[in-house]
Protein backbone atom coordinates (compact mmCIF):
# COMPACT_ATOMS: atom_id res chain seq x y z
CA UNK A 1 0.00 0.00 0.00
CA UNK A 2 1.45 3.32 -1.29
CA UNK A 3 1.60 6.12 1.79
CA UNK A 4 -0.98 8.23 2.31
CA UNK A 5 0.96 11.82 2.36
CA UNK A 6 2.75 13.21 -0.38
CA UNK A 7 5.25 16.32 -0.08
CA UNK A 8 5.91 17.92 -3.48
CA UNK A 9 9.25 20.34 -3.42
CA UNK A 10 8.61 23.59 -5.78
CA UNK A 11 12.26 25.39 -5.30
CA UNK A 12 12.11 28.51 -6.93
CA UNK A 13 13.12 31.42 -5.04
CA UNK A 14 13.54 35.10 -6.03
CA UNK A 15 16.73 35.17 -3.64
CA UNK A 16 18.03 32.79 -1.09
CA UNK A 17 17.25 33.39 2.76
CA UNK A 18 20.98 33.68 4.55
CA UNK A 19 19.89 30.83 6.78
CA UNK A 20 18.30 28.80 4.22
CA UNK A 21 20.38 25.43 3.58
CA UNK A 22 17.14 24.03 1.54
CA UNK A 23 16.91 23.36 -2.44
CA UNK A 24 16.24 26.22 -4.07
CA UNK A 25 16.95 28.02 -7.55
CA UNK A 26 17.10 31.74 -7.47
CA UNK A 27 15.39 32.45 -11.18
CA UNK A 28 12.31 31.34 -12.61
CA UNK A 29 13.74 29.96 -16.33
CA UNK A 30 13.37 26.46 -15.60
CA UNK A 31 9.45 26.33 -13.79
CA UNK A 32 7.84 24.59 -17.18
CA UNK A 33 10.67 22.21 -17.63
CA UNK A 34 10.72 21.38 -13.72
CA UNK A 35 7.10 21.08 -13.48
CA UNK A 36 7.44 18.16 -16.57
CA UNK A 37 10.49 16.76 -14.69
CA UNK A 38 7.53 16.33 -11.46
CA UNK A 39 4.97 14.89 -13.84
CA UNK A 40 8.22 12.81 -15.25
CA UNK A 41 8.67 11.53 -11.65
CA UNK A 42 5.21 10.85 -10.21
CA UNK A 43 4.79 8.78 -12.93
CA UNK A 44 7.70 6.84 -12.86
CA UNK A 45 6.79 6.16 -9.45
CA UNK A 46 3.72 5.30 -9.85
CA UNK A 47 1.97 8.32 -8.31
CA UNK A 48 -1.13 9.04 -10.07
CA UNK A 49 -4.16 11.08 -9.83
CA UNK A 50 -6.57 8.45 -9.55
CA UNK A 51 -3.96 7.29 -6.31
CA UNK A 52 -5.74 7.49 -2.65
CA UNK A 53 -4.10 10.01 -0.53
CA UNK A 54 -5.24 12.04 2.84
CA UNK A 55 -2.74 14.82 2.69
CA UNK A 56 -0.83 16.52 -0.11
CA UNK A 57 2.06 19.37 0.60
CA UNK A 58 3.54 21.78 -1.77
CA UNK A 59 6.25 23.37 -0.17
CA UNK A 60 9.64 25.40 -1.32
CA UNK A 61 11.14 27.23 -1.76
CA UNK A 62 8.39 29.79 -2.58
CA UNK A 63 5.42 27.59 -4.40
CA UNK A 64 3.61 30.85 -4.76
CA UNK A 65 6.43 32.08 -7.07
CA UNK A 66 5.23 29.32 -9.68
CA UNK A 67 3.39 30.69 -12.31
CA UNK A 68 -0.54 29.73 -11.83
CA UNK A 69 -0.90 28.13 -15.17
CA UNK A 70 1.92 25.52 -14.18
CA UNK A 71 0.78 25.20 -10.21
CA UNK A 72 -2.74 24.32 -11.90
CA UNK A 73 -1.15 21.95 -14.33
CA UNK A 74 0.74 19.96 -11.60
CA UNK A 75 -2.14 19.93 -9.32
CA UNK A 76 -4.16 18.47 -11.51
CA UNK A 77 -2.16 15.96 -12.17
CA UNK A 78 -1.68 15.12 -8.80
CA UNK A 79 -3.98 12.51 -6.98
CA UNK A 80 -6.36 14.37 -4.83
CA UNK A 81 -6.43 14.69 -0.98
CA UNK A 82 -8.63 15.46 1.89
CA UNK A 83 -6.23 18.32 3.35
CA UNK A 84 -4.22 20.11 0.33
CA UNK A 85 -1.46 22.91 1.75
CA UNK A 86 0.37 25.51 -0.13
CA UNK A 87 3.19 27.57 1.27
CA UNK A 88 3.52 31.19 0.55
CA UNK A 89 5.18 34.27 1.65
CA UNK A 90 3.42 37.08 2.16
CA UNK A 91 4.41 39.25 -0.55
CA UNK A 92 2.65 36.82 -3.17
CA UNK A 93 -0.91 37.01 -1.10
CA UNK A 94 -3.26 38.81 -2.48
CA UNK A 95 -6.98 38.66 -2.99
CA UNK A 96 -6.64 36.61 -6.73
CA UNK A 97 -3.98 34.72 -5.61
CA UNK A 98 -5.86 33.34 -2.23
CA UNK A 99 -9.40 32.83 -4.83
CA UNK A 100 -6.95 30.80 -7.21
CA UNK A 101 -5.51 28.43 -4.82
CA UNK A 102 -9.28 27.98 -3.70
CA UNK A 103 -10.31 26.68 -7.00
CA UNK A 104 -7.54 24.68 -7.08
CA UNK A 105 -9.01 22.72 -3.68
CA UNK A 106 -6.03 23.98 -1.54
CA UNK A 107 -7.56 23.95 2.16
CA UNK A 108 -4.69 24.85 4.14
CA UNK A 109 -1.87 27.96 3.72
CA UNK A 110 1.38 28.47 5.45
CA UNK A 111 3.07 31.68 5.23
CA UNK A 112 6.90 32.11 6.11
CA UNK A 113 6.42 35.11 8.44
CA UNK A 114 9.75 34.80 10.53
CA UNK A 115 9.83 38.09 12.65
CA UNK A 116 7.77 41.01 12.27
CA UNK A 117 10.92 43.42 12.75
CA UNK A 118 12.17 44.61 8.92
CA UNK A 119 15.57 44.86 10.10
CA UNK A 120 15.85 41.44 10.60
CA UNK A 121 14.37 40.77 7.77
CA UNK A 122 16.33 42.55 5.61
CA UNK A 123 19.56 41.17 7.49
CA UNK A 124 18.58 37.73 6.64
CA UNK A 125 17.59 38.85 2.82
CA UNK A 126 13.97 38.12 2.80
CA UNK A 127 12.00 39.88 0.21
CA UNK A 128 9.01 41.21 2.35
CA UNK A 129 8.18 43.95 4.84
CA UNK A 130 6.23 43.88 8.44
CA UNK A 131 3.48 45.76 6.06
CA UNK A 132 3.35 42.56 3.96
CA UNK A 133 2.89 40.31 6.26
CA UNK A 134 -0.06 42.36 7.89
CA UNK A 135 -1.43 43.15 4.81
CA UNK A 136 -1.59 39.05 3.98
CA UNK A 137 -2.89 38.26 7.56
CA UNK A 138 -6.11 40.14 6.89
CA UNK A 139 -6.65 38.77 3.67
CA UNK A 140 -6.28 35.42 5.10
CA UNK A 141 -8.35 35.81 8.18
CA UNK A 142 -11.10 36.58 6.23
CA UNK A 143 -10.44 33.58 4.13
CA UNK A 144 -12.20 29.68 4.11
CA UNK A 145 -8.32 28.32 4.41
CA UNK A 146 -6.99 26.66 7.49
CA UNK A 147 -3.78 28.76 7.56
CA UNK A 148 -0.15 28.67 9.35
CA UNK A 149 2.46 31.19 10.26
CA UNK A 150 6.10 30.01 10.53
CA UNK A 151 8.08 32.32 13.04
CA UNK A 152 12.07 31.43 13.88
CA UNK A 153 13.66 32.29 17.34
CA UNK A 154 16.89 33.53 17.75
CA UNK A 155 16.96 35.14 14.64
CA UNK A 156 20.06 38.39 14.31
CA UNK A 157 18.57 41.55 15.38
CA UNK A 158 15.69 40.27 17.50
CA UNK A 159 15.05 40.11 20.92
CA UNK A 160 12.75 38.10 23.63
CA UNK A 161 10.85 41.06 23.83
CA UNK A 162 10.34 41.81 20.33
CA UNK A 163 9.60 38.58 19.34
CA UNK A 164 7.00 38.10 22.32
CA UNK A 165 5.36 41.22 20.57
CA UNK A 166 5.70 39.82 17.55
CA UNK A 167 3.33 37.10 19.06
CA UNK A 168 1.02 39.29 20.18
CA UNK A 169 0.30 41.58 16.98
CA UNK A 170 -0.09 37.64 14.99
CA UNK A 171 -2.07 36.21 17.50
CA UNK A 172 -4.62 39.20 17.36
CA UNK A 173 -5.09 37.91 13.14
CA UNK A 174 -6.60 34.71 15.41
CA UNK A 175 -4.30 31.71 13.01
CA UNK A 176 -5.28 28.63 12.88
CA UNK A 177 -1.72 27.51 13.67
CA UNK A 178 1.27 28.94 14.42
CA UNK A 179 4.93 27.36 14.06
CA UNK A 180 8.05 28.57 15.97
CA UNK A 181 11.21 27.43 15.17
CA UNK A 182 14.75 27.52 16.94
CA UNK A 183 17.52 29.07 14.52
CA UNK A 184 19.94 26.58 13.04
CA UNK A 185 22.87 27.98 11.75
CA UNK A 186 23.37 25.29 8.82
CA UNK A 187 26.78 24.87 7.04
CA UNK A 188 27.18 26.49 3.33
CA UNK A 189 24.65 29.08 4.36
CA UNK A 190 25.77 32.85 4.71
CA UNK A 191 24.85 33.35 8.07
CA UNK A 192 27.16 30.90 9.17
CA UNK A 193 29.91 32.94 7.97
CA UNK A 194 28.15 36.29 9.67
CA UNK A 195 29.60 37.75 13.19
CA UNK A 196 26.26 36.19 15.17
CA UNK A 197 26.24 35.35 18.60
CA UNK A 198 23.55 32.89 19.19
CA UNK A 199 21.88 33.20 22.94
CA UNK A 200 20.62 29.61 23.54
CA UNK A 201 19.47 30.57 27.26
CA UNK A 202 17.61 33.48 25.86
CA UNK A 203 15.33 31.45 22.82
CA UNK A 204 14.95 28.76 25.39
CA UNK A 205 13.00 31.33 27.70
CA UNK A 206 11.48 32.99 24.93
CA UNK A 207 10.04 29.53 23.14
CA UNK A 208 8.82 28.62 26.73
CA UNK A 209 7.03 32.02 26.63
CA UNK A 210 5.94 31.32 23.79
CA UNK A 211 4.34 27.85 24.93
CA UNK A 212 2.71 29.83 27.99
CA UNK A 213 1.01 32.18 25.55
CA UNK A 214 -0.10 30.16 22.73
CA UNK A 215 -1.84 27.28 25.63
CA UNK A 216 -3.36 30.00 27.41
CA UNK A 217 -4.78 31.42 23.85
CA UNK A 218 -6.30 28.12 23.06
CA UNK A 219 -3.78 26.44 21.19
CA UNK A 220 -2.59 22.91 21.55
CA UNK A 221 0.67 21.78 21.55
CA UNK A 222 0.93 19.35 18.74
CA UNK A 223 4.44 19.25 18.62
CA UNK A 224 7.66 20.75 19.94
CA UNK A 225 7.88 23.08 17.32
CA UNK A 226 3.83 23.18 16.41
CA UNK A 227 0.54 24.34 18.00
CA UNK A 228 -2.73 24.77 16.68
CA UNK A 229 -6.33 25.20 17.13
CA UNK A 230 -8.43 22.30 18.25
CA UNK A 231 -9.27 20.72 14.79
CA UNK A 232 -6.79 22.30 13.14
CA UNK A 233 -3.72 20.11 13.54
CA UNK A 234 -1.28 19.62 10.08
CA UNK A 235 -2.42 16.38 9.49
CA UNK A 236 0.49 15.74 6.76
CA UNK A 237 3.00 17.32 9.38
CA UNK A 238 1.70 14.36 12.19
CA UNK A 239 2.57 11.62 9.16
CA UNK A 240 6.19 12.66 9.81
CA UNK A 241 5.94 12.96 13.31
CA UNK A 242 4.17 9.91 13.92
CA UNK A 243 6.57 7.76 12.02
CA UNK A 244 4.61 7.16 9.35
CA UNK A 245 5.08 6.63 5.41
CA UNK A 246 5.11 9.80 3.26
CA UNK A 247 5.97 10.30 -0.53
CA UNK A 248 8.51 13.26 -1.73
CA UNK A 249 8.48 14.60 -5.52
CA UNK A 250 11.07 17.40 -6.82
CA UNK A 251 14.35 18.23 -5.87
CA UNK A 252 15.70 17.08 -2.86
CA UNK A 253 12.62 15.64 -1.51
CA UNK A 254 12.40 13.03 0.88
CA UNK A 255 10.65 9.62 0.57
CA UNK A 256 9.80 7.06 3.29
CA UNK A 257 8.52 3.97 1.95
CA UNK A 258 8.85 0.01 2.86
CA UNK A 259 10.64 1.07 5.59
CA UNK A 260 12.98 3.12 2.71
CA UNK A 261 14.17 6.31 3.42
CA UNK A 262 15.69 7.93 0.79
CA UNK A 263 16.39 11.93 -0.66
CA UNK A 264 16.04 13.13 -4.13
CA UNK A 265 18.87 14.32 -6.14
CA UNK A 266 19.69 18.54 -5.15
CA UNK A 267 21.49 19.07 -8.25
CA UNK A 268 18.92 20.73 -10.75
CA UNK A 269 20.52 19.62 -14.28
CA UNK A 270 20.56 16.06 -13.08
CA UNK A 271 16.71 16.41 -11.83
CA UNK A 272 15.41 17.86 -14.94
CA UNK A 273 17.41 15.02 -17.10
CA UNK A 274 15.13 12.09 -14.78
CA UNK A 275 17.97 11.22 -12.36
CA UNK A 276 15.83 11.79 -9.40
CA UNK A 277 16.84 9.85 -7.07
CA UNK A 278 20.74 10.72 -5.21
CA UNK A 279 20.79 7.89 -3.33
CA UNK A 280 20.04 3.78 -3.60
CA UNK A 281 16.85 3.35 -0.82
CA UNK A 282 18.26 1.28 1.62
CA UNK A 283 15.80 -0.97 4.02
CA UNK A 284 16.08 0.71 7.33
CA UNK A 285 17.41 -2.33 10.56
CA UNK A 286 15.41 -2.88 13.16
CA UNK A 287 16.83 -0.92 15.55
CA UNK A 288 17.33 1.94 12.97
CA UNK A 289 13.39 1.85 12.91
CA UNK A 290 13.27 2.06 16.44
CA UNK A 291 14.98 5.23 16.57
CA UNK A 292 13.20 6.62 13.84
CA UNK A 293 10.00 5.99 15.99
CA UNK A 294 11.80 7.69 19.11
CA UNK A 295 13.10 10.68 17.74
CA UNK A 296 9.65 11.58 16.09
CA UNK A 297 7.15 10.27 18.33
CA UNK A 298 8.59 12.00 21.38
CA UNK A 299 8.28 15.74 19.75
CA UNK A 300 4.11 14.70 19.82
CA UNK A 301 2.04 16.12 22.22
CA UNK A 302 1.27 11.80 23.02
CA UNK A 303 4.99 10.89 23.24
CA UNK A 304 5.71 7.57 22.15
CA UNK A 305 4.06 4.24 22.98
CA UNK A 306 6.38 1.30 24.24
CA UNK A 307 4.51 -0.91 22.13
CA UNK A 308 5.27 0.84 18.82
CA UNK A 309 8.89 -0.33 19.58
CA UNK A 310 8.10 -4.32 19.92
CA UNK A 311 8.56 -5.16 16.45
CA UNK A 312 11.29 -4.05 16.16
CA UNK A 313 13.51 -4.44 19.79
CA UNK A 314 13.28 -7.30 22.34
CA UNK A 315 11.76 -6.91 25.36
CA UNK A 316 15.28 -6.69 27.19
CA UNK A 317 15.86 -3.78 24.73
CA UNK A 318 12.44 -2.29 26.13
CA UNK A 319 12.85 -2.80 29.54
CA UNK A 320 16.14 -1.01 29.09
CA UNK A 321 14.74 2.06 28.07
CA UNK A 322 12.34 2.31 30.42
CA UNK A 323 15.31 2.35 32.88
CA UNK A 324 17.03 5.15 31.05
CA UNK A 325 13.64 7.02 31.10
CA UNK A 326 13.02 5.91 34.68
CA UNK A 327 15.97 8.08 35.10
CA UNK A 328 15.21 11.41 32.74
CA UNK A 329 11.63 11.33 35.09
CA UNK A 330 13.36 11.67 38.08
CA UNK A 331 15.17 14.68 36.63
CA UNK A 332 12.19 16.13 35.42
CA UNK A 333 12.63 15.97 32.07
CA UNK A 334 10.26 13.16 31.12
CA UNK A 335 6.94 11.57 32.04
CA UNK A 336 6.62 7.24 32.02
CA UNK A 337 3.84 5.52 32.24
CA UNK A 338 3.15 1.86 31.98
CA UNK A 339 1.91 2.41 28.02
CA UNK A 340 4.00 6.43 27.31
CA UNK A 341 6.90 8.01 27.66
CA UNK A 342 5.91 11.81 27.05
CA UNK A 343 8.46 14.73 27.06
CA UNK A 344 7.46 17.32 29.80
CA UNK A 345 6.85 21.20 27.99
CA UNK A 346 9.95 22.54 29.78
CA UNK A 347 11.90 19.68 28.62
CA UNK A 348 10.95 20.62 24.81
CA UNK A 349 14.45 22.51 23.97
CA UNK A 350 16.35 20.02 25.14
CA UNK A 351 14.87 17.46 22.84
CA UNK A 352 18.33 16.57 21.22
CA UNK A 353 20.11 15.91 23.98
CA UNK A 354 17.53 13.60 25.55
CA UNK A 355 17.51 11.35 22.59
CA UNK A 356 21.17 10.90 22.84
CA UNK A 357 20.61 9.28 26.42
CA UNK A 358 17.62 6.85 24.84
CA UNK A 359 18.57 6.31 21.13
CA UNK A 360 19.78 2.46 20.57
Amino acid sequence: MRPKALYVHIPFCTSKCHYCAFSVVTNSDHQEAYVQALRAEAQARGITKSQAIETLYIGGGTPSLLAPKLLEELMNSLPAAGEVTVEVNPEQVGKAYLQFLHTLGVTRVSMGVQTLSDAALSTMNRQHSSRQVFEAMTLLAESPFSWNTDLILGLPGTTSASMEKDLYRILAFAPHHLSAYFLSIEPGTVLATMPFDENDEESVSLYRTFSRVLRDSGYEHEEISNWAKPGHACKHNLTYWHGEEYSGLGLGASSFEGQKLWSNTRNLRLYLEGNYVMETPIPLQHQEMANLLLTTHTRTKNGLAWSALLPYISEEQLLQLQSRSRSLSQQGLVTTTETHLVLNEDAHPLHSAILKELLF
